[in-house]
C-alpha cells in the first residue's frame, strides 16, 4: 500500500471548502436557470392551451361576434382567475351551435298534424 504524506493530505483538505463552495455557487446558479426555463415553458404550454380552447370556441361557433384575441385575452382572464380548468371542460361538452331544427311552413286553414297545431297554438 502506497502512503500518502501529511503535507499532501493537509493541501488536499485545505483545498476541499473552497471546491464546496465554487460547486455550491455553480449549482444555485444552474439551479435558478432551470427555475427561469421551467417558467418559460410553462408559459408556452399555456399560450398553446389558450390558443386550443380558443379555436375550439370559434370552431363551434360560441361567443360569435368576439374576435380570436379577445377570445384569448377572455381565456387568460380567466386562467387568472384560476377558472381555466372548468372554462375548457364547459367547451369540451358544449356541441356545437348549429339550428336544431326548423318548423317547415303550415298551411292556412289548420291543415297538418296535431303536432303541428299544438306547437303553433
Amino acid at each position: 500500500m502506497k502512503k500518502i504524506s501529511a503535507e499532501k493530505v493537509l493541501s488536499v483538505l485545505s483545498a476541499v471548502p473552497e471546491t464546496l463552495r465554487k460547486l455550491a455557487a455553480e449549482r444555485d446558479q444552474l439551479l435558478a436557470e432551470v427555475e427561469v426555463l421551467r417558467e418559460e415553458n410553462n408559459g408556452f404550454k399555456l399560450d398553446q392551451r389558450i390558443e386550443k380552447i380558443a379555436q375550439e370556441i370559434h370552431e363551434k361557433g360560441i361567443h360569435q361576434g368576439r374576435s380570436l384575441s379577445d377570445t384569448r385575452e377572455f381565456l387568460m382572464q380567466k386562467h387568472a382567475e384560476g377558472t381555466l380548468n372548468v372554462v375548457a371542460e364547459a367547451i369540451s361538452m358544449t356541441a356545437p351551435e348549429r339550428p336544431f331544427g326548423v318548423l317547415g311552413e303550415v298551411p292556412a286553414g289548420g291543415e297538418g298534424s296535431d303536432l303541428v297545431s299544438f306547437i303553433n297554438s
